[in-house]
């Protein structure tokens, strides 16, 4: 949550006072309609959020039922494993734009670019199968 208020805070600071519409998705309350979240500029929400509203199943969750302009991802080094349910929501988000944001994209190894890589939907090197073909 700390660093949702900062983005908040950040987002106060740096646009002219009512120019642009927050929504800090996170917490007891929060909306499931993807028409309400739809609504604001900006929605700010955590991986875990992100996560827990994740289907495996098939089904849309509130955030894969909205076509965003833009999806930045902050601490991106969060999605390294592409494996895990949080990178698989991330890779599954619809937007026309796609910005990564880490101090440390290589924590490890080069593979650890692989997930920011599927994110940004970089081809060919989001496709495990060149990866395998090297």
């Amino acid at each position: 949550m700390a660093l949702l208020s900062q983005w908040n805070d950040e987002l106060e600071t740096h646009s002219k006072p009512g120019s642009v519409s927050v929504c800090i998705h996170y917490g007891g309350v929060r909306s499931n309609d993807p028409k309400v979240i739809a609504e604001p500029d900006i929605v700010l929400a955590t991986y875990g959020v992100l996560t827990a509203a994740y289907k495996t199943d098939g089904e849309c969750s509130i955030f894969h039922e909205v076509d965003w302009y833009m999806v930045v991802l902050d601490e991106t080094h969060t999605i390294k494993s592409s494996r895990t349910q949080c990178a698989q929501a991330a890779f599954k988000l619809s937007s026309h734009c796609r910005w990564c944001l880490t101090g440390t994209p290589l924590q490890n190894n080069l593979e650890d670019l692989y997930g920011l890589l599927c994110f940004l939907h970089v081809d060919p090197w989001c496709n495990w199968a060149w990866k395998a073909a090297e």
